[in-house]
């Protein structure tokens, strides 16, 4: 049987920015998937003393918008714990463009993140992810607001390198800055051995 590895903080970690696992689910199935590579058992339970101190959460999983009351749970975390000043969310995309609080709610939802982290992985995520940004009115409240957005692009086995360079040309994201966002584009390799990249990862006790 594989063994997995064992999370362990790394040496001078910033504790202050905390990659908060508030779900494993996630409807992507990528072989060389971080959470696949770790026993997430290891991963310590987030304790209110850590999140008292933190300045900067990232909520990742799986996929935080797989899970229902992401609008309530984001709300919920920045009135609890007002330290916080900066809030983001990585998502491969999918399943935000059909989350019911995006849908309904997406100038709420906006008020509380920062920037999102979008990692697309399936052709549905790339879709998705263009039919987000090219809504206006969403594009609109989601970038006044959410001002620091990264889109991080995986090599797959349907799309080239320069296909995936048109496909952020089509996304038009000179234009969307004009409200003053910043959207950062970033092309990186799979990693059979991943390697955290700043801050500190941490769970729920119980994964929603």
């Amino acid at each position: 049987m594989e063994t997995k590895r064992k999370y362990t903080d790394e040496l001078g970690a910033d504790k202050g920015a905390i990659h908060l696992m508030i779900t494993r689910w996630c409807c992507c199935n990528c072989p060389l998937c971080c959470n696949k590579q770790y026993n997430l058992n290891t991963v310590p339970v987030a304790t209110v003393e850590e999140l008292k101190a933190a300045h900067t959460v990232m909520l990742t999983g799986g996929d935080p918008f797989a899970v229902d009351g992401i609008l309530d749970f984001c709300s919920h975390l920045r009135h609890d714990y007002p330290n916080i000043k900066q809030l983001y969310i990585y998502t491969s995309g999918g399943l935000m463009s059909s989350n019911e609080d995006i849908i309904k709610h997406y100038d709420r939802f906006c008020t509380h993140v920062n920037g999102i982290n979008f990692s697309p992985k399936t052709k549905y995520d790339y879709a998705a992810i263009r039919q987000m940004l090219k809504n206006r009115n969403f594009a609109i409240s989601f970038f006044i607001h959410a001002r620091s957005n990264r889109i991080i692009l995986m090599p797959n086995d349907f799309m080239t390198r320069e296909q995936q360079e048109e496909y952020i040309k089509s996304l038009s994201l000179e234009g969307l800055a004009f409200y003053g966002a910043k959207f950062d584009v970033e092309y990186r390799e799979w990693q059979e051995e991943f390697q955290p990249n700043g801050g500190v990862w941490r769970r729920l006790s119980v994964f929603l």
